[in-house]
């Protein structure tokens, strides 16, 4: 018991004597010079030692870290003015834009295919293209020239592409797409970002093309129009848009130069022509008989001859007047009866001398059967989802189909135009691979397929043997009955 007792004093005293030393050592550092692994270190020495000197002490330094580089990101080269310094566009080696003079150029445009979405089959990525869309930003002064074969999703997806490698400055949806042709409001956008673009697109030398905004406004008309209104387009109008009323004029003006023999109705004539092409889906009714009509003027322009012009102006006419009273004519000439009383004094009754129309051969074009074809493969699908529990592999097979069937329908002027919004839709739902909804986009009431067949229904009603893209109008018909008995 007693040596117990003995090494624990010793221990006692050792302990004593060692924190002596530590309260020495402690001490020391109020007269000695002292460093500390970290500046934390020091300020809670110096607050537990307030008699310390702080002049005495210091912070270890430490190793500095290289900081670490962020992944490098393909930064345009430089941005080119272009159209006179009113816009730029971004140039960079890994992607070629040739774009000389402003957007009224743009028809000599080209630009390098870089994804290919829209590509047809005799082009490859790499390749320079021509101009379709193009990407107007309403923040600055950039534009985006975008390749005919890159204009999947009227070319967003390109410029995602293209912000996403830092190629491009912004956000994509700073960028509204204009198309130098027929232009379908999308509802989706912000009413005011677009009317910024249509403005800048005209003062960058755009052409005043059209503007619909079917079905929100039952109105066509021109981007100086929708913009003198500051983008709020009637929903409907008694009167004629701008442009029908230009349309209206040429006619008369053509009218009376006829009757006079004068040569300037050759001209006035020709211009005519190219004003109804622009806004082909109001200002006249039937197509073929538009081309026929056109065909003959042209000669009879090409021939200087006033006289054999009288012929096919009366054909256009005519078709002006069948046109004005359909709704989609009604849309461009006004719901009113105006355009109906300027046209009655201009039309000619039809002369012994016109043949009978000639009947338009049977059949569906290719590009409409492989339209149906998709749509079969794509339904075929639908339905064995639709029956019992389907599979994984099952709903796969549907949204492969599906997405086949949107791209094609896409690179289609239903597509570009009044089907645009349902397509996206339909993109956003293959891209999430929800069955369920793309389902409902491609086949319900208010689907891409029952908006073709209601389509074809109306050429039918306005006398539409045949069309530029489906074919015989009644064989087409007849096969989008058939899909929905699938």
């Amino acid at each position: 018991m007693g040596k117990e007792v003995t090494a624990l004093l010793a221990l006692a005293r050792k302990a004593v004597e060692n924190q002596m030393v530590l309260s020495a050592l402690d001490e020391a550092r109020y007269v000695l010079s002292y460093e500390f692994p970290s500046q934390e270190a020091m300020d809670e020495y110096l607050k537990s030692h307030p008699k310390a000197d702080k002049g005495k002490h210091w912070v270890k330094e430490q190793e500095k870290k290289p900081a670490e580089k962020e992944p490098a990101k393909e930064v345009p080269a430089e941005k080119k003015p272009s159209g006179g310094g009113k816009f730029s566009i971004p140039q960079h080696p890994k992607w070629k834009v040739q774009a000389e003079g402003d957007l009224s150029n743009i028809g000599n445009w080209k630009v390098q295919i870089l994804l290919g979405n829209s590509m047809p089959d005799d082009k490859k990525k790499g390749e320079m293209d021509d101009v379709g869309y193009v990407a107007i930003n309403t923040k600055t002064n950039e534009i985006i020239p975008i390749a005919r074969s890159d204009e999947h999703q009227t070319g967003y997806e390109l410029l995602y592409h293209l912000s996403h490698k830092g190629m491009i400055d912004g956000d994509p949806e700073d960028y509204i797409t204009l198309f130098h042709g027929n232009n379908y409001y999308p509802e989706h956008h912000n009413p005011e970002k677009y009317l910024q673009a249509v403005k800048k697109w005209l003062d960058y030398g755009g052409e005043n093309t059209s503007i619909h905004e079917y079905p929100i406004s039952k109105y066509m008309t021109d981007m100086e129009e929708y913009v003198s209104l500051k983008g709020k387009l009637p929903k409907q109008s008694d009167t004629p848009s701008k442009p029908a009323e230009e349309v209206l004029d040429l006619i008369e003006d053509v009218s009376k130069g006829i009757e006079s023999g004068n040569e300037g109705a050759l001209k006035k004539a020709d211009e005519l022509i190219k004003k109804m092409r622009k806004f082909w889906s109001g200002a006249y009714s039937d197509g073929d008989a538009f081309d026929k009509a056109s065909e003959k003027a042209k000669k009879a322009i090409e021939d200087k001859d006033v006289k054999a012009l009288a012929e096919p102006f009366q054909m256009i006419v005519s078709n002006v007047q069948k046109s004005a009273q359909d709704d989609r004519g009604k849309q461009f000439y006004g719901y009113g009866d105006e355009s109906e009383k300027r046209l009655k004094a201009l039309a000619g009754k039809k002369t012994k001398s016109e043949k009978p129309a000639e009947e338009k051969p049977r059949g569906l074009k290719q590009h409409a059967k492989d339209s149906v074809d998709k749509f079969e493969q794509a339904a075929k699908s639908l339905k064995k989802i639709s029956e019992g529990v389907p599979s994984e592999k099952d709903e796969e097979a549907f949204v492969d189909s599906a997405a086949s069937l949107v791209k094609h329908l896409e690179g289609t002027d239903l597509g570009k135009g009044p089907m645009k919004e349902m397509l996206q839709s339909a993109n956003r739902a293959i891209a999430g691979y929800d069955a369920k909804s793309l389902g409902e986009i491609l086949f319900s009431f208010k689907g891409v397929k029952n908006f073709m067949h209601m389509y074809l229904r109306e050429l039918k009603e306005r006398k539409h043997s045949d069309d530029d893209y489906f074919g015989n109008v009644d064989d087409a018909l007849e096969e989008f009955e058939k899909l929905g008995q699938i």
